[in-house]
């Protein structure tokens, strides 16, 4: 009798631990989630002070791709149908994303840097990479439309081996030299393999294998984001050491464009009349920019000056992220509370 309890016990004993660790592993990722900022910093730090990372170059694309494919376990074949269906929200985040802020850029960039700087090459580039999977995030925390924010993620994604080689050809063609099919086929391999890899599991397991992963998943991809941001910042540092480039001037600009992205959504959404939560995607979607693949992007298929404002774009979308999430909440409690009052 003694021999078959101590088995279930020892059973009902594991199960707990597996729990308690599950658990604690997600506390941390959510603590991660709401501290982004400071994970971007001890990035930046790492780099900067441990210029060796750069040897490490190599792995930023495995990272990204590891990445990519853990958020597109969370996104349904059903998810992107129904956005496929009534695309007009989608067509216009990635109009905003990929058409109006390039000029945008490229003005801000010519007025300080000249025309054919290769900040301004790389100002523009920040505008033409893919929409930022933290935009899930925010869109969550600000209570915004989820399922919007994760098919667009996906549709872009899927979308940049094309988008991103035809605008950078369409807005920076005469100004640069890059290898647009190597570009095309990097893409692919970066964004469009994990993300379809990552909708068929979810559906094949009908979603169980996202709910399983996902106490794992999150703070390995928080620590991928800490590395890729550090091998790159590495990267940068000796970029700048060799071309005697001030970042002053690229900090004074990039705050300005990166919020101009931010109110471009919300100004749009606006003016069309779209519900709240589609109105606080949309800021959020435009805002945020993937630039873990910009970096990469950056760094492999353009000259290496161009990766300086890509990279120094990280500093500010985050902060300015958390402040649009705070403002939106406030607004939805001040409503709440009057229709209370009511």
């Amino acid at each position: 009798m003694r021999n078959n309890i101590q088995p279930a016990t020892s059973s009902r004993n594991g199960i707990a631990l597996q729990s308690r660790v599950q658990e604690a592993l997600l506390e941390l990722n959510r603590l991660a989630e709401r501290r982004m900022y400071l994970i971007v910093l001890a990035g930046i730090g790492a780099g900067w002070f441990l210029p060796g990372l750069d040897n490490l170059t190599w792995l930023v694309p495995y990272l990204f791709g590891y990445m990519t494919l853990a958020t597109a376990l969370s996104i349904s074949g059903r998810d992107v149908a129904a956005v496929a269906k009534v695309p007009g929200t989608v067509l216009l985040i990635i109009g905003a994303l990929h058409v109006v802020m390039p000029p945008v850029a490229w003005g801000l960039g010519a007025s300080v840097f000249g025309s054919h700087s290769q900040i301004t090459v790389g100002m523009v580039l920040a505008t033409l990479i893919p929409v930022g999977v933290m935009s899930i995030l925010w869109t969550s925390l600000a209570l915004g439309d989820v399922p919007l924010a994760l098919t667009t993620v996906a549709l872009d994604s899927l979308l940049s081996p094309l988008v991103l080689p035809l605008t950078a050809w369409l807005f920076l063609g005469s100004r640069i030299d890059f290898d647009a099919r190597s570009l095309m086929i990097g893409l692919v391999w970066m964004i469009v393999l994990p993300t379809c890899a990552g909708v068929f599991l979810h559906d094949l397991s009908r979603g169980e294998i996202g709910r399983r992963m996902a106490p794992i998943n999150g703070p390995i991809s928080k620590a991928c984001i800490l590395a890729i941001i550090a091998i790159n910042i590495a990267a940068i540092r000796g970029i700048l050491a060799t071309n005697q480039i001030s970042v002053a001037p690229v900090f004074a600009i990039l705050p300005v464009q990166v919020a101009t992205g931010f109110f471009i959504g919300f100004v749009s959404a606006r003016l069309l009349g779209l519900p709240a939560p589609r109105v606080r995607t949309m800021t959020f979607c435009v805002g945020l920019r993937n630039i873990s693949a910009g970096i990469v992007v950056a760094l492999r298929y353009f000259p290496p000056a161009t990766a300086i404002p890509v990279v120094l774009v990280i500093v500010f979308q985050q902060p300015l992220a958390a402040l649009f999430q705070h403002w939106f909440l406030r607004r939805t409690r001040a409503s709440e509370a009057g229709l209370r009052l009511e």
